[in-house]
């Protein structure tokens, strides 16, 4: 056999053991919790009266955390906190580039929950969300959460849609958001 190809061989064949010890070591075990809820059907704009916020934005982070929760009897949880760019601010009452909040649901440290009230996002996806800000609280920890669950995401779609990230309803985007804008008494 040929030397240089011999060598090539071998070369393969440390680099795929090397790889297959790797996975094997970085394997951890994950413990699955599903959780799900009963929610009350409630379009974006009947949920836009109990919001803060009302924001048109870019998914731009995620971040798993796990919480040992506060409360007696409580299990720990894991949290997503998302955090969006700002594009529109449709209450006109928000003011910063960029805005967190944080949903039930994640993986880390070998732990996931699944939540199946809570929303699925992408990184880059265009959405509108409904924002409530938190008061102290062991749940969110004093941070900013999504009116109605999931059903306070919606997907943007490109031909103008916002698709309820719950059940999939779709709205007209502009007829929904002068809607919300009409319950806080925005022009």
């Amino acid at each position: 056999m040929n030397k240089k190809l011999l060598a090539l061989l071998f070369a393969l064949l440390a680099v795929a053991v090397a790889a297959g010890v790797m996975a094997f070591e970085e394997h951890v075990p994950t413990t699955t919790v599903y959780s799900s809820s009963l929610m009350l059907k409630k379009t974006p704009v009947e949920l836009a009266e109990q919001a803060d916020y009302a924001i048109v934005g870019t998914v731009s982070g995620m971040t798993p955390v796990r919480v040992s929760m506060s409360q007696p009897g409580d299990d720990d949880k894991v949290f997503t906190d998302i955090t969006l760019v700002v594009e529109e601010d449709v209450f006109e009452n928000y003011g910063e580039e960029t805005i967190s909040f944080r949903i039930l649901g994640g993986e880390t440290d070998g732990f996931r929950l699944v939540a199946e009230e809570s929303p699925k996002f992408r990184l880059s996806e265009s959405v509108f969300v409904l924002i409530g800000v938190n008061p102290e609280n062991y749940t969110f920890d004093g941070r900013n959460y999504l009116v109605g669950q999931a059903q306070g995401a919606l997907e943007i779609t490109e031909d103008g849609q916002l698709v309820d990230k719950y059940r999939g309803d779709a709205y007209g985007k502009d007829l929904v958001l002068s809607q919300v804008k009409q319950i806080k008494g925005v022009p």
